[in-house]
């Protein structure tokens, strides 16, 4: 019976630590996962914000220049 008593210990102490050592893998997995993912976002949409910024004022800026220069004269 002692041993009968030791397998099913043994056995539910090895299923709790796999499905403690899989949640927790899980959810850091998907914690940096979903931080990895904010962050690339985050800089993608600062550097596409700056660059279509920059390229409307250079735009802008030679619009005006030659609207400027065309029509004083």
């Amino acid at each position: 019976m002692a041993l009968v008593s030791t397998l099913v210990s043994t056995l539910v102490s090895t299923l709790v630590s796999c499905l403690v050592t899989t949640l927790v893998s899980t959810l850091v997995t998907s914690l940096v996962m979903a931080l990895v993912t904010t962050l690339v976002m985050a800089l993608v949409m600062a550097l596409v914000n700056t660059l279509v910024s920059t390229l409307v004022s250079i735009l802008v800026n030679t619009l005006v220049n030659y609207y400027t220069i065309t029509y004083n004269d």
